[in-house]
């Protein structure tokens, strides 16, 4: 089933997580592409899952970090998340919807 979802203008301003992934770091091990697997994933997760909340998840070119592997940053919050592998999938969708 393919669940389309139209954000409004308005509710850009108003969401409630919106987290950027980079998709151009390796992960500690030299992996590639982790990023890029990991925000599709998520992506989709939530708007399977969760299109009752305004939750976004985007890709993202260098955060600056890129020396500790793939990094996120969710806002409004501002917390980072480092290190990251397809490993920490579970661990970032209950941190999104806490």
């Amino acid at each position: 089933m393919n669940v389309e979802i139209s954000l409004k203008k308005e509710d850009l301003m108003n969401l409630e997580k919106h987290l950027f992934i980079c998709t151009r770091c390796t992960t500690p091990t030299g992996q590639e592409g982790e990023g890029l697997q990991l925000q599709k994933s998520l992506k989709s997760y939530f708007k399977k899952n969760h299109s009752d909340k305004l939750i976004r998840v985007n890709k993202s070119g260098c955060l600056g970090k890129c020396s500790t592997g793939v990094n996120a940053v969710c806002y409004p919050e501002g917390r980072w998340f480092e290190k990251l592998s397809l490993d920490d999938e579970d661990n970032l969708k209950k941190s999104m919807i806490e």
